[in-house]
């Protein structure tokens, strides 16, 4: 005898026949709909072979049991009379048909709810001054307001923000007034409560009706969902805040977004951007604040991440924030006739989980980079939502997430904090405190990561870290979110922790795309991409129809399969004649075909204002070297440590006309030149390219360069300004300056600081042209070889020739050697010629006759003749000029990261 499905839900028990396939899932296109947050989107399948029904769990993310046993995903499970199936928390129980019981008539979107004979949903007529429009009341519970966050949207200024719910109670419906300011009218009475019957007309105001039906009608009714808005016949004010007409509620989208003008005659609506975070575009081309744009009917606006449709009776928004994705004929080459990827076509539905598989040098990380945008590939085509990608990067820059192997957080901040300061950079920049904070708190709860809060990034387990990186890219709501080895490194626990938690992601309407090398938990994936060796792609498509199609009975025999028998391309011409091709693959080539042609891309456009970006970073800086306690420490005592040398190096009097040493007076200035500089540029070398990671995915997404590099600059140079002051007060302490009042140790504070702060910039330079942090100890080292070589304290410029003294003259030694020399008092431009009376070097005083000078002068001369005679205002001028290019030349660098 056939079995029967018998759901329990909220207390009662409905029986289902199963003929053919039966979706189990949250989303309304489920045969059988199970409205709860352990339930996936598409959760299980129950299927009949003869008589026997049996069920599959499509890879969801909290599982599917069988007797209180977990059954493994995409794996077929017979079931028998009295078997129980639990599914996130509900009941369905295999049992044998009951003589006389009604059963349920199936049928997909219906939610499983329409028994036998029962009418159609009824549905709601909404007539504005702008038209009509019809919505079916399929869902429990409908709330009707001017607010786009209600289920039925009726944008007329009359209605309330939440103006009123219909409450499905059985086969009736209940209408109730939430307390409008208008107030809802049925005939002349205004009504609170009302039980619905067909016919009922209500007013709103004096142009708003909404008339009940009970029965079909003619012309099809609009589906019930969040995306419908009613016509308005005036201009609509879209955006985050709620005071506007179309209220978006999503972290992309500014406070005030956009204006979408009244509707012409012809249907068609001026869009005008309001100077927001993440642009408007219409058709995929840019909207630019000031330059508004025409929509005509069926046109697509988006407007940050969402989208809203022109339709003939007003407007439709998706309210999924999940993305198709389309990679046709990818082709990737890398010169030398070495080609990465080979035409490799696929196509990605919303709300996809899928994993991208294949040996090592298979070009998995090539391919994912190409459709996330961040690497365009040499030939085919990336379109998102049927837009090409390269063409309109602005369009999706704040759509689309992209984790990368390493962290994309900073080690020494705690976890809330560094997501904090991603928050700041990546919102719009009129999201307040509190919003960003409570995005940052919904994040960190769907990731798991409650506890963990206040813990720095360093002290994480490697799935935590991996968890934190994926909360900073949810912080927008990505619809298209791509994972680089993802699960890399990772226990086989933890892995599948991950892997459920990224399913748990596409379930909630985002669509990831995922790199691994671990196959055990591919089957929680909706399709899988297999690449050999070489580029080439072997198979996608469902992970259970890859057994199939290779023959094998695990993921592990693939590999063997690949590598043990034919040539990549022989499997790939292989792929090109299978189902799965002409079901997954050829309809990307179709898309592409279909897709208008490519455009210019437009100006880059970034989410926060220079300022502000500045602040942040700049804050963020500060905070990471403030918590990183021994490094902190250690750029705190540096300077006051070294200063202490000149406690005991050298006399007290070592600059005194009559007792001092004037070599020892110009040693001690070109040590207090090489000094400063070797403490900044040691310091600042790492500060780039320890953060290379996050550096690239925030400007991947809203980072811009200035504000970047002039973080970096602002700390350092604060730092110089500490640094420049222990020093100077220590040389101060050490040696007496002959006359000196304020002035003068004010001198030589500036000289020393801009000695440090040259150091410093060219040491971020360093840190932004290396590789890795060890090269960059190495570049540092050499820079500072030059810098003492070429700085005129150890060999005379003039003995290195020309090319010696322009490079002496590009170095920042050189001109801090002269500035400290200027700004104390030794000066060697009267110690030339015949007669050296004038000569005020120190110790000079002590010579009694000319013969004694000449003879005391001569070395010195030979040796610092070519910088004894310094003007310092032109080695302060020089040293301004140097830290102006080498910062000019650290923003070159980091532009020229950006992909190309």
């Amino acid at each position: 005898m056939s079995l029967q499905l018998a759901v329990t839900r909220a207390g009662t028990v409905d029986e289902y026949d199963v003929d053919g396939a039966v979706y189990v899932g949250r989303a309304a296109d489920n045969h059988i709909v199970l409205d709860g947050p352990a339930v996936s989107r598409r959760h299980a399948r129950f299927d009949r072979a003869g008589d026997d029904v049996r069920v599959v769990d499509l890879g969801s993310a909290n599982g599917t049991t069988v007797n209180g046993r977990e059954i493994e995903p995409r794996a077929i499970t017979p079931l028998t009379a009295g078997d129980v199936v639990a599914i996130g928390g509900f009941t369905i129980r295999a049992v044998e048909p009951r003589p006389g019981s009604a059963t349920v008539v199936l049928a997909p979107g219906a939610g499983g709810m329409a028994r036998a004979g029962q009418k159609a949903h009824p549905w709601l007529e909404v007539t504005t001054p702008a038209g009509t429009i019809r919505y079916r009341l399929a869902d429990d519970v409908v709330h009707i307001g001017r607010s786009s966050d209600n289920e039925m949207v009726i944008p007329e200024p009359v209605v309330s923000k939440r103006h009123a719910v219909v409450r499905r109670s059985g086969d009736t419906h209940l209408f109730e007034d939430l307390g409008s300011a208008n107030g809802t009218y049925l005939g002349d009475e205004r009504i609170r409560l009302r039980q619905l019957v067909d016919g009922d007309s209500l007013s709103i105001g004096e142009t708003v009706t909404v008339v009940f039906r009970a029965e079909d009608a003619e012309a099809p009714p609009v589906a019930g969902a969040s995306g419908v808005i009613a016509p308005s016949d005036h201009a609509l004010l879209v955006g985050r805040d709620a005071d506007c007409d179309i209220v978006l509620d999503h972290p992309a989208i500014s406070r005030k977004h956009a204006r979408l003008g009244s509707p012409a005659k012809d249907g068609s609506r001026l869009i005008e951007d309001l100077g927001s975070a993440n642009g408007t575009f219409v058709e995929g081309n840019q909207v630019m604040p000031g330059a508004p744009a025409v929509a005509a009917p069926g046109s697509s606006v988006r407007v940050g991440p969402l989208t809203l449709e022109v339709q003939a009776g007003g407007w439709f928004r998706d309210p999924d924030v999940g993305l198709s994705l389309t990679g046709a004929a990818l082709r990737q080459e890398a010169g030398k006739g070495v080609t990465l990827l080979q035409d490799i076509s696929l196509d990605v539905r919303p709300r996809e989980f899928i994993a991208i598989v294949g040996v090592s040098g298979a070009g998995k990380t090539t391919l994912l980079k190409a459709l996330a945008g961040m690497k365009r590939p040499s030939g085919g085509r990336v379109l998102i939502d049927g837009v090409d990608l390269y063409s309109h990067p602005e369009a999706f820059r704040s759509m689309v997430g992209f984790v990368p192997q390493d962290d994309i957080l900073h080690k020494e901040l705690p976890v809330r904090k560094a997501l904090e300061y991603t928050a700041s950079l990546r919102l719009p920049e009129d999201t307040s405190r509190a919003e960003r904070a409570a995005r940052v708190a919904s994040v960190i709860t769907a990731l798991g990561l409650d506890d963990r809060t206040e813990v720095p990034s360093s002290k994480l387990s490697g799935g935590q870290r991996k968890r934190v990186s994926i909360a900073a890219e949810l912080l927008t709501r990505p619809g298209l979110f791509f994972l680089d080895e993802a699960t890399s490194g990772l226990d086989p626990g933890t892995e599948g922790q991950l892997m459920r938690q990224l399913r748990q992601l596409a379930d909630d309407g985002h669509t990831v795309v995922l790199i691994t090398h671990a196959t055990k938990n591919v089957m929680m994936c909706d399709k899988v991409a297999f690449l050999a060796r070489g580029g080439y792609l072997v198979f996608y498509g469902p992970p259970e129809d890859a057994l199939v199609h290779f023959g094998v009975e695990d993921f592990d025999g693939i590999y063997d399969r690949l590598e043990g028998e034919m040539t990549p391309e022989a499997w790939a011409a292989q792929y090109l004649e299978s189902p799965a091709f002409a079901a997954f693959s050829r309809p990307a080539i179709e898309r592409s075909a279909e897709a208008a042609a490519t455009g210019s891309a437009v100006e880059r456009r970034r989410g926060a204002s220079w300022i502000r970006q500045f602040w942040v970073l700049s804050e963020r800086y500060l905070d990471i070297v403030r918590r990183d306690r021994l490094n902190f420490a250690i750029l705190a005592l540096i300077a006051p440590v070294i200063g202490m040398i000149f406690l005991v190096a050298w006399p007290r009097d070592v600059l005194d006309y009559q007792s001092g040493d004037p070599s020892r007076a110009f040693v001690m200035a070109f040590l207090v030149s090489l000094m400063p500089f070797i403490i900044g540029a040691v310091s600042a070398t790492r500060e780039i390219v320890k953060e290379a990671p996050v550096y690239l995915r925030e400007r991947a997404v809203s980072l811009r360069v200035g504000p970047y590099v002039g973080s970096k600059v602002a700390v350092v140079a604060v730092l110089s300004l500490w640094h420049a002051l222990a020093l100077t007060v220590f040389w101060a302490l050490g040696i007496d300056f002959p006359g000196a009042d304020f002035a003068d140790y004010l001198k030589v504070y500036v000289s020393v600081f801009l000695v440090l702060l040259s150091g410093s910039v060219l040491g971020l330079l360093i840190s932004a042209i290396s590789p890795r942090e060890e090269q960059a100890i190495l570049f540092a080292i050499g820079l500072i070889i030059v810098q003492i070589v070429f700085s005129g304290g150890i060999l005379p410029l003039g003995d290195t020739g020309i090319a010696g003294k322009v490079i002496g003259s590009a170095t920042s030694t050189n001109w801090g050697f002269r500035a400290v020399m200027a700004s104390t008092g030794i000066d060697g431009s009267e110690c030339e010629g015949e007669s050296l009376t004038g000569c005020a070097l120190p110790g000079f005083g002590d010579f009694d006759t000319e013969e004694k000078r000449q003879v005391a002068v001569k070395p010195l001369e030979d040796r610092y003749g070519e910088v004894w005679a310094p003007d310092l205002a032109v080695t302060w001028g020089a040293m301004l000029a140097i830290i102006v290019v080498v910062i000019g030349g650290t923003y070159v660098v980091q532009r020229r990261k950006d992909p190309r």
